[in-house]
This record gives C-alpha cells, sequence and structure tokens, in this order.
C-alpha cells in the first residue's frame, strides 16, 4: 500500500522515529512482507500506545481500548473467519443497517469492501486498535476454545498435546465418570493424572509463558469458569471450560504444587 512510506516519513516529522531506524524497518520489512507498524513495534523502535496515538491524529479514527471490544455473537453469523484472519479486523455489531468494526489497519479499503459484502452493510464505521490486541482476541475466538473441545474429546490436537509431554508422567488411570455433586478426593485426584487434564493444564501454561503473562486467573462461575492471563496489566479470557472440568484442573495445579487436593 502506497501509504506505508508516507507513514513513516510522518513519523519522523513528529520526531517518533529517527531516519536511521526507519531504514532498518524498512529493509525488514522487504524481506519479510509484514507490516510496518508491526515490525516497528517487534523491532523495539516505538511503543505501540505511540503509534496508536499517531495514528488516531494522522488518520483521524478513533482508538478503542479492549475493554470496550465487545463483539455479538450474532455477528459471526456473517463474517467468516477466514474473513477476519485475513485482514487482522474484528466486527464489532450491525445496528440500523450500520457495521461498527475495530481494525488495526483502518486503510485497508479491499478489508473494508469484504466487510460489506459480507454483512450488507453500505455504512461501515470504523475504529483503531492494536493488531497484538485484534488477534489475541481472535486467537481467544477461534483457536483456544476449539482446542478445549479437542483435548476432552481426545482429537488430533489432543494427541499432538500428549507428544510433548514425557510419557512417563503420565500414569495409565482411567477416566472416572462421576454424577454426584460431592467427589471424593480419591475421584479428583484420579481424575487430576488423567491425560485430557494433564494436557488442558499444561496448554494454559504454555499460552502463558508464550504470550509473556505475569499471572494466571482460573475464575468459577455458576455454570462455567473462564481461564484468564494478565498481559501488560490487562486480562484476556484464553478458556471458558465446561463447569464440571474447574476442580480437577484446579486439583491438577495443586498436585503440581505439592499441596493437599482436600482443602
Amino acid at each position: 500500500m502506497a501509504g506505508r512510506r508516507r507513514i513513516g516519513e510522518m513519523l519522523i516529522e513528529a520526531g517518533v522515529l529517527d531516519e536511521a531506524s526507519l531504514e532498518r524497518a524498512l529493509v525488514i520489512q522487504k524481506e519479510t512482507a509484514r507490516k510496518l507498524g508491526d515490525i516497528l513495534m517487534q523491532e523495539g523502535l516505538i511503543e505501540e500506545n505511540v503509534l496508536l496515538d499517531f495514528l488516531r491524529n494522522q488518520l483521524h479514527v478513533d482508538v478503542i481500548s479492549s475493554d470496550d471490544l465487545k463483539i455479538a455473537d450474532e455477528i459471526w453469523e456473517k463474517v467468516s473467519e477466514e474473513v477476519v484472519k485475513k485482514y487482522n479486523v474484528l466486527p464489532l455489531k450491525i445496528e440500523n443497517g450500520e457495521l461498527t468494526v475495530a481494525m488495526s489497519d483502518p486503510l485497508n479499503l479491499v478489508a473494508i469492501d469484504d466487510l460489506r459484502f459480507a454483512t450488507s452493510c453500505y455504512h461501515v464505521k470504523v475504529f483503531l486498535a492494536a493488531e497484538s490486541t485484534i488477534k489475541n482476541i481472535l486467537h481467544d475466538r477461534f483457536d483456544s476454545h476449539g482446542l478445549i473441545y479437542d483435548i476432552i474429546d481426545h482429537g488430533k490436537l489432543f494427541q499432538k498435546a500428549l507428544d510433548t509431554i514425557d510419557k512417563n508422567e503420565i500414569p495409565d488411570i482411567p477416566v472416572v465418570k462421576v454424577e454426584e455433586e460431592t467427589i471424593s478426593s480419591h475421584v479428583i485426584e484420579l481424575e487430576s493424572h488423567t491425560p485430557p487434564i494433564i494436557s488442558l493444564v499444561n496448554y494454559i501454561f504454555v499460552e502463558a509463558l508464550q504470550r509473556n503473562s505475569s499471572d494466571i486467573h482460573i475464575e468459577p462461575y455458576q455454570t462455567y469458569f473462564r481461564i484468564r492471563l494478565r498481559i501488560d496489566g490487562m486480562l484476556h479470557t484464553i478458556l471458558t471450560p465446561p463447569h464440571r472440568l474447574h476442580v480437577y484442573i484446579v486439583s491438577r495445579i495443586k498436585i503440581m504444587s505439592e499441596m493437599d487436593i482436600s482443602k
């Protein structure tokens, strides 16, 4: 897109970036075909919030915070996973024939046209959002939620997860199904040693490490529980597993920590 160089030059004019840093980023962009802004942030040449503020002022596009990125469920019936991942865009809502979206690249007119076609909405209201924030939300929506059920159902990803674990640490204990609300400590311990629970807990820790999160929050509710990671001070939901798995996941973590699972 022709605006790439122009944005780089505007960053220099604004005193946000120096010429040497821009040239370095453009060389990487030529070799990798990645977005200029993404390269500048990944290389530590500019802070994400600084870039967003600059783009907001230059492009006259409002910035939307991660707290306001609430997506109506019915929107996913109109916009495919392929489209949102291709353009790194979050369709937020349709109201009075107007589509509201969050984009990391509000100048991408092709993406806006594709969204118009998919939703039959001529009017599109665009907000600017951090690229990493959008990617995290899309990952939570399409990747993590699919993985948990695959693990529970012993699917391909379940087997792949097992392949990363030392087989000697997995006792050959069958899954025990319990219908009663009161579950004995013995049954909990058995379930906590089963491959699906081991794989799921390992997945949680791997995600936390890969995303450089500072803490993991396991939050139970009446019918479900959610697992959130704190990343750069913000909490991001990575999984909302069935409520019945809560006691086993917590117990698995207690076992790994050499704690008493009965307490």
